[in-house]
C-alpha cells in the first residue's frame, strides 16, 4: 500500500525492511517498461502505473537531497566495493525517468512533468554530490562508479569522454579484469 515491495517474492513479510530499495524492486518499472518496448502495448503501464508512483514516491519520502542509500548497492563485488548511495541513487534517477515517459504516454502531463523535473534533480544532486569534474572520475573511481553514470547516462556531455576514458584506465589497472559487483556488471 506504501509503494514498497519486499526484496524477495513470494514472501511471508521478510524482505520489507532489507533488502528491498531501488537497486532491486525497480523491477517493477523496468519490467513493464521493456514489455512495452517489445511490443508496443501500453496497457501493462496503465496497469501497473498507480504501484510505480507509489513505489517513486515512497524512494522521494526517505532521500535526501534527491540522493538515496535504501538498498543493498553493488551486491557481491568481486573486490572493491562501490559507493552505495551513488549506485543507488543512480536507479531512483532512472525510476523517475522512465516514469516521467510513462506518464507522457498516459496522457497524464502534470506527473510527466513532476517526475521528469524530479530526474533532473536528481541527476544534478548526483553530479553535484558524486563526480569531479577536473578528473573525469565519479566517487572513488572505480569500475562500477565509472560505469553506472555512463550507462544511466547522467554524465555531462563535456566530461564523458574523459569519463569513459578513466573507465578504460581503470580496467587495464584492475589487470584486465571486471572488478564489480551485480548492479556494476550492467
Amino acid at each position: 500500500a506504501n509503494g514498497i515491495l519486499p526484496a524477495i517474492i513470494p514472501t511471508s513479510g521478510w524482505g520489507y525492511t532489507w533488502g528491498n530499495g531501488p537497486d532491486w524492486t525497480s523491477t517493477m518499472i523496468i519490467v513493464p517498461w521493456t514489455i512495452y518496448l517489445l511490443y508496443g502495448d501500453t496497457q501493462i503501464l496503465a496497469d501497473n502505473y498507480d504501484s510505480m508512483k507509489l513505489f517513486v514516491d515512497y524512494i522521494t519520502s526517505v532521500s535526501v537531497d534527491h540522493l538515496t542509500d535504501w538498498g543493498l548497492g553493488d551486491w557481491v563485488p568481486y573486490e572493491t566495493v562501490a559507493d552505495k548511495k551513488l549506485l543507488i541513487s543512480l536507479y531512483y534517477y532512472q525510476d523517475a525517468l522512465l516514469l516521467s515517459k510513462i506518464a507522457a504516454l498516459l496522457n497524464k502531463g502534470k506527473d510527466s512533468q513532476q517526475y521528469g523535473d524530479l530526474a533532473v534533480k536528481i541527476k544534478n544532486a548526483i553530479n553535484k554530490t558524486f563526480l569531479d569534474k577536473k578528473k573525469a572520475v565519479y566517487a572513488g573511481g572505480s569500475q562500477a562508479e565509472l560505469s553506472g553514470p555512463l550507462y544511466f547516462g547522467i554524465v555531462p556531455e563535456g566530461v564523458r569522454q574523459k569519463v569513459a576514458d578513466n573507465l578504460a584506465k581503470r580496467v587495464i589497472a584492475d589487470n584486465r579484469h571486471l572488478d564489480v559487483g551485480l548492479l556494476g556488471s550492467k
